[in-house]
């Protein structure tokens, strides 16, 4: 999408809706003849529509979790005053920055989905030292909401070479104005700003410094969800018609207050800090995000896995856990050595009343600084084990916890992912 982002070429798609508007053939003689570059625009536009057939389906659902962050109502380009149109964000100690990746809200309102809800028109985007100063523009964007090709994707801004930078700048330059929802106002809002060094993504939880906004703790907004790692396209995971497995369910329970629980054997002792949770999504019509997520557990450890020497790390038993929908979850814990890695759930997941309670995963990963060692890892689980059919091809099966595969397709590493956005 990197090269797509900014570089498409409008003149072609101008001169394509002409033809669109019944231009006939003669007319086309016409253009031909008084126009020297109308040969060069048809090139120009086959070029752009050859480039626009590969770009990903964007997703249309709602997958759930937070929503990002949004200011309160700003003009186009305000004076120096007390409202500045402007995000930053610091992570602390220096990092080398080498790609930075801007995701777009989403919104649902009564007109539908909005994809890149009240995302900027012109905008620029820094990199900042620790005393705020900008060191390096990573990009300036003009008319980003227009733009025939975006609607909705990430902005993937490469750097040729890691930068040290200890923060992120976001300044709105040119702010769109929604002539068919004018409620909306001129508001700037994003999903997720992510800072890649390497494969760790440094904005992740870092300060934000923002405009206030008009309902600051609202439960889809709020400046910490701006980096919190939940964005509202999906898995990181690229869809493949080889899926066979889609996770692991568990049983339907009456009640959500059971003991389920999953233990996966890494092999041999290894030194593990994290646990990541891929929730699963459900075949079915009712693709409720975060679907099978539990409410309530513990992570638990143990060398050898004989009975009593599992020791907790993880302990989320104490209120229920906000379900992240579908995305990744990650829960860290002090560095530790095991072999074996239990969860154990004790609040399953349950929409209502009248709807049964799951435990539902389609991958669990065991982490050491960010590098997964469950790849393949033997799964036992204390329901359910085996293959179960779920609908047309797929299946859930407890070996589906460790194969490598999300709900829709091969799970990818982040960068790989926004790259292929």
């Amino acid at each position: 999408m990197a090269s797509l982002s900014t570089h498409l070429l409008l003149p072609a798609l101008c001169a394509a809706a002409l033809l669109d508007a019944g231009a006939s053939r003669f007319d086309q003689s016409l253009l031909e003849r008084v126009s020297p570059h109308w040969r060069e625009i048809q090139r120009e536009l086959a070029s752009t529509r050859e480039g626009l057939g590969p770009l990903p389906a964007m997703p249309v659902e709602d997958f759930g979790g937070t929503g990002g962050y949004q200011t309160k109502t700003i003009v186009d380009r305000p004076e120096p005053s007390e409202e500045q149109a402007e995000i930053e964000i610091f992570w602390g100690a220096p990092a080398g920055v080498d790609l930075v990746v801007l995701v777009p809200a989403r919104n649902y309102d009564e007109l539908g989905l909005d994809p890149q809800y009240r995302m900027p028109e012109d905008f620029t985007v820094e990199l900042l030292d620790s005393a705020g100063n900008a060191i390096r523009t990573v990009a300036r964007e003009q008319d980003a909401w227009s733009h025939p090709a975006r609607r909705g994707h990430p902005f993937y801004y490469a750097l040729d070479a890691a930068t040290p930078a200890s923060g992120l700048r976001i300044r709105i330059e040119r702010q769109h104005y929604y002539a068919e929802r004018p409620a909306y106002g001129r508001r700037m809002a994003w999903a997720e700003i992510l800072c890649f060094s390497g494969e760790r993504n440094v904005a992740l939880g870092a300060e934000v410094r923002a405009p206030a906004a008009d309902i600051p703790l609202h439960w889809k907004w709020n400046s910490a969800f701006l980096v919190d790692g939940q964005i509202p396209l999906g898995l990181p995971e690229q869809p493949d018609a080889r899926l066979q497995n889609i996770g692991w369910l568990s049983k339907a329970w009456k009640s959500s207050d059971e003991t389920v629980w999953i233990r996966l054997d890494l092999g041999s002792t290894r030194q593990i800090d994290a646990v990541r949770f891929f929730p699963a999504l459900r075949p079915t019509s009712d693709r409720v995000p975060g679907f099978g997520f539990p409410r309530r557990f513990r992570i638990e450890v143990s060398e050898s896995g004989e009975p009593g020497s599992y020791a907790t790390v993880c302990d989320r038993t104490g209120k229920d856990v906000e379900n992240p929908g579908h995305n990744p979850a990650v829960f860290r814990f002090a560095p530790c050595k095991a072999r074996f890695v239990r969860i154990q759930a004790s609040r399953l997941w349950k929409i209502s009343d009248f709807y049964p309670a799951f435990l539902a995963f389609s991958e669990i990963q065991v982490l050491e600084n960010g590098r997964n060692l469950a790849r393949g890892a033997a799964v036992a689980v204390s329901e359910q084990a085996g293959t179960i059919k779920a609908v047309g091809q797929v299946n859930w099966s407890d070996a589906a916890l460790t194969d490598g595969w999300g709900a829709q397709g091969l799970l990818v590493d982040e960068r790989t992912w926004y790259g292929l956005r």
